[in-house]
């Protein structure tokens, strides 16, 4: 097969002559060289060993490559997700076959709409979407693999509307002063999706003594912007609950199925609504039955002798 190649990050003096017969005078110290094939027959085309020859192809000045080189056909047969919104940003995964075969590749949904490459193996290429310039509907796959270019009308990838945000509930959580300010959510279907409320707290705020309402709350989702800023939620923060310590060296002594008295603050946030905080008690690895009060927490313990750590989590 013939080689249209050049030359790279060479210098020095001398020649260098491939096997078709160039040649380029004036290069001795070669980095790499570069060689654009012609198309492959595909009935005929196999593997070859990469052969390169300096002045005569005798066996002082000749290389072959330790691998072959091989010929494959690459091919793509569905795209996941095969949908995302119109404004784009979406993680698509194109999968099918040789889709690491050559030395570039480019990967279109719609038109003239570029999907910005991630990374690529065998089985799979991943990019993000553009935004679409047809709005919703189905949109083509085409990808490039250098000269190549691959189709299949059979797999499309659709646009749809933008999602929005209507409702959230319930419109209340606590400062939760160690969550991060950023949470992922479980989209769980096309109408709903779970979140955990980001923490408001901050190297510049103090613990949180009464209930506080952000200016904004806002989600990432793709490149969607509508709803990267919403206001006028009444979604509001309540004071963490804090607890006292159980005695002044944070041991307590109790007789056989005495309870446990935790006393604190802000156990019950005055919120709308019969939502109340959920809280779990442990004595050692044992949990204990609860009755919550405003300003204490009533553990009947499990049957227990010995010293055992009193552990509580709560969360909304």
């Amino acid at each position: 097969m013939r080689l249209d190649c050049s030359l790279q990050d060479s210098g020095g003096k001398g020649s260098v002559d491939v096997k078709d017969g160039k040649r380029w005078k004036g290069f001795s110290l070669l980095l790499r060289i570069v060689c654009d094939m012609e198309p492959a027959v595909p009935q005929t085309a196999k593997k070859g060993f990469v052969e390169v020859c300096v002045v005569d192809c005798n066996d002082e000045y000749r290389a072959i490559s330790s691998e072959p080189f091989t010929f494959v056909t690459p091919r793509f047969n569905r795209v996941i997700p095969s949908q995302g919104p119109v404004s784009g940003g979406s993680q698509v995964t194109i999968v099918g076959v040789h889709l690491d075969a050559g030395s570039s590749v480019e990967a279109y949904i719609g038109d003239n709409s570029i999907c910005q490459f991630k990374r690529r193996t065998s089985g799979e290429i991943v990019c993000v979407t553009a935004a679409s310039t047809k709005g919703i509907g189905p949109a083509s796959i085409r990808v490039h693999i250098n000269r190549a270019e691959l189709l299949n009308p059979s797999v499309q990838y659709n646009y749809t509307d933008d999602p929005t945000i209507s409702k959230i509930e319930p419109e209340w959580t606590i400062s939760r002063e160690t969550v991060y300010l950023l949470q992922e959510c479980k989209v769980l279907n096309d109408t709903a999706m779970v979140c955990k409320a980001p923490s408001i707290a901050n190297s510049g705020r103090t613990s949180l003594e009464s209930p506080a309402q952000p200016d904004e709350i806002g989600f990432v989702m793709d490149n969607v912007q509508s709803v990267l800023i919403i206001n006028g939620t009444g979604f509001t923060y309540y004071p963490d609950p804090v607890f006292e310590l159980l005695s002044p060296s944070g041991i307590v002594e109790l007789k056989p199925s005495s309870p446990v008295i935790l006393k604190g603050r802000n156990l019950i946030p005055n919120a709308p609504g019969n939502v109340k905080l959920n809280y779990t008690v442990l004595i050692g690895d044992n949990p204990c039955a609860l009755t919550v009060s405003e300003t204490q927490l009533l553990c009947e313990p499990p049957n227990l002798t010995g010293e055992h750590k009193v552990t509580v989590s709560v969360c909304a």
